[in-house]
């Protein structure tokens, strides 16, 4: 039994990336170029400034001030992304502070060069990356609803919706680490303990767990959606 559900409980993140993987061999556009390489890596760069701005001040620049709030005191000078285009400094209402390069196009939105690249949440595809994003969409709802139907049949199938409640946390704890806190930070938080209550749950056999967690992880994959999109 334990080996059945172990082995579900593995396969759902390893299913996860084997889904994409395939969808970025047969959608080559989704694959970064050198420059959206440079650009995500200065992004973040820029980032952890930030985040030590906001450790020595206590909070986050104004987004009057700006990323040249950071010079001279993190930064010699602002960086311009590859494409000579300034970074976009934005602060969530969750008070997560991003910087963004808007591509090759200098414009929100688009795809291949011209997509959004966040120094949090990495390349951001928003126009002709429908086949992967839909790919992705369809894995992991495939994953959740199996483990959900068969999780009071099949051990496998109860470690398959473990997992991917597991994942889920880990992806929403991962979004919002080193966030100012508030109450509004506090439900994906809250969010991301229920999966992790509801995987601990299936995995000692209580009753209900099976729903609980399926109603915890697609909540948090809304939750994490919004967050990306801030």
């Amino acid at each position: 039994m334990w080996r059945g559900y172990a082995m579900g409980f593995v396969a759902a993140p390893v299913l996860c990336m084997l889904f994409l993987q395939l969808a970025g061999i047969f959608h080559p556009e989704s694959a970064a170029d050198r420059r959206t390489a440079t650009a995500l890596a200065t992004a973040r760069s820029l980032v952890e400034s930030l985040e030590r701005y906001r450790t020595r001040h206590q909070t986050f620049p104004r987004a009057s001030d700006g990323l040249e709030a950071l010079v001279p005191e993190q930064l010699e000078r602002i960086p311009l992304d590859p494409w000579g285009h300034p970074f976009v400094y934005e602060i969530s209402p969750r008070g997560m502070a991003d910087v963004r390069s808007y591509g090759a196009d200098g414009r929100q939105g688009g795809s291949g060069e011209a997509a959004d690249i966040s120094g949090r949440f990495g390349v951001q595809q928003t126009r002709g990356s429908e086949f992967v994003s839909t790919i992705g969409q369809a894995a992991f709802f495939a994953i959740l609803v199996t483990g959900f139907l068969g999780a009071g049949r099949w051990p496998w199938a109860a470690g398959l919706l473990s997992g991917s409640g597991t994942v889920c946390a880990i992806l929403l704890l991962a979004a919002v680490r080193r966030v100012q806190w508030s109450l509004e930070v506090m439900f994906p938080f809250v969010i991301a303990i229920c999966c992790i209550t509801g995987s601990v749950a299936l995995f000692r056999r209580f009753r209900g767990a099976a729903t609980f967690t399926f109603i915890a992880a697609f909540i948090a994959y809304l939750v994490l959606g919004d967050l990306i999109g801030t």
